[in-house]
């Protein structure tokens, strides 16, 4: 949040897609695990609501900030010993 002088900025909203995939192996004692997160990886747009209607319209709100964070994947095995 800004002081007095400065106004808020907002976060617009956008598509997420994330996946997880999972196998039990080893007569269910091991798990294999792919996880995918932000796979449509669309950019997110941080603005000031000058119209102040909750919500980002391009031309009319000012953008402070466009960032693509990138989609992320990870790939894991656990083993439960019991």
């Amino acid at each position: 949040m800004g002081g007095d002088n400065t106004p808020p900025i907002w976060e617009a909203s956008r598509p997420l897609i994330d996946l997880q995939v999972a196998k039990k192996i080893m007569k269910s004692r091991g798990e294999l695990k792919l996880n995918a997160s932000d796979i449509l990886n669309r950019a997110t747009n941080y603005y000031v609501d000058l119209n102040a209607n909750s919500r980002y319209d391009k031309g009319l709100d000012a953008l402070a900030i466009r960032r693509k964070f990138g989609t992320n994947v990870s790939f894991s095995f656990a083993y439960n010993i019991r």
